[in-house]
């Protein structure tokens, strides 16, 4: 995973697992096994709270914004 401070609670997804630092750096890795990681994904804002699940999105609660990431 990337080095950075996480502060919110992992949360999985999709067979993936979802780490989001206070920077705003989200890391995906493969659930399972070994250790795979998919993606590193930054936002533009400070994070410091638990990404959701709903509606095919995954919500990121910034320090300035509400994050909706997904089809519309």
């Amino acid at each position: 995973m990337t080095k950075r401070y996480h502060w919110a609670n992992k949360v999985a997804g999709d067979g993936k697992i979802y780490a989001t630092s206070q920077e705003g750096v989200t890391d995906v890795i493969q659930a399972g096994r070994d250790f795979k990681k998919l993606a590193t994904n930054s936002l533009p804002d400070k994070m410091f709270g638990s990404p959701a699940f709903a509606g095919g999105r995954i919500y990121f609660r910034g320090y300035g914004y509400l994050w909706a990431i997904g089809k519309p």
